[in-house]
């Protein structure tokens, strides 16, 4: 499974075999779609994009944009990992700090423990992966 984001430049049309042609453009919205189907893309002209591929049956991942300044709790339940790409601006969890290009890994655990505090300003991607 596969789920695609615009993150800056220009925009591209995404053209999955079944599905309805998606427009994707900078500060929108991320696109999931089935990564075994054929796809292609008119592309308008250069952009910086993120993907996440999944292998479907072994890992689900959900894919979010946040943007601005702010506090918040990730989940650390059984199974469950996080990758948050900082796009602009820094973020930090714990002790672990990421700027503009990095990212943050935080990796699942055998069993559930307390909720780790995100703190971020800029832009971001947020992963949230769930093993099967």
């Amino acid at each position: 499974d596969r789920t695609i984001l615009v993150l800056a430049g220009a925009s591209f049309d995404l053209f999955i075999e079944g599905e309805p042609a998606a427009a994707l453009r900078a500060g929108g919205s991320p696109h999931a779609f089935s990564g075994d189907r054929a796809a292609r893309c008119a592309v308008v002209g250069p952009s910086r994009d993120f993907n996440v591929m999944t292998r479907r049956g072994r890992v689900t991942h959900a894919v979010t944009r946040e943007a601005g300044e702010g506090a918040r709790a990730i989940e650390r339940a059984r199974g469950v990992g996080w990758v948050i790409y900082v796009v602009d601006g820094e973020a930090s969890a714990g002790e672990v700090r990421a700027g503009a290009g990095e990212c943050l890994v935080i990796e699942p655990g055998p069993e559930d423990r307390e909720p780790i505090r995100l703190r971020a300003a800029g832009a971001r991607v947020v992963v949230r992966l769930q093993g099967a």
